[in-house]
C-alpha cells in the first residue's frame, strides 16, 4: 500500500513547454469512524489546487489512483490538442 505517489508529466503544445503535476495522498479521516467506513481517504491535488473529479474515498493505494488519474489526463490533453489542430509531444513521464 502506498500513502503518497506523484505523476508528474512533461509536454509540448505547439513548441510551448508545460508540466502537469498530480499528487495523491491517503489521508485517515479525522474522529471517530462510523460503521463500515473505510480507515483511509484518498486526497489529490493538480499542479497544487485539489482535484475532486475522480472519487477517492475508496481508494487504498495511492500510486495505481495517481497513475489512472495521470493517464486520463495526458489522454484528454492529447485528444483537445488534436481537436484543436495542435500539435502535442510527450517530453517526460515521472511516476513515484
Amino acid at each position: 500500500m502506498e500513502i503518497k505517489s506523484r505523476y508528474k508529466l512533461d509536454y509540448v503544445v505547439n513548441r510551448e513547454s508545460r508540466t502537469l503535476i498530480l499528487e495523491v495522498e491517503l489521508i485517515q479521516p479525522e474522529g471517530l469512524r462510523q460503521p463500515f467506513q473505510n480507515v483511509w481517504e484518498g486526497y489529490a491535488t493538480l499542479n497544487g489546487e485539489p482535484y475532486e473529479e475522480e472519487d477517492l474515498s475508496h481508494c487504498v493505494n495511492a500510486y495505481l489512483a495517481a497513475m489512472k488519474i495521470g493517464t486520463k489526463l495526458r489522454d484528454e490533453l492529447k485528444n483537445n490538442a488534436k481537436k484543436e489542430n495542435k500539435v502535442f509531444r510527450i517530453k517526460n513521464v515521472d511516476l513515484k
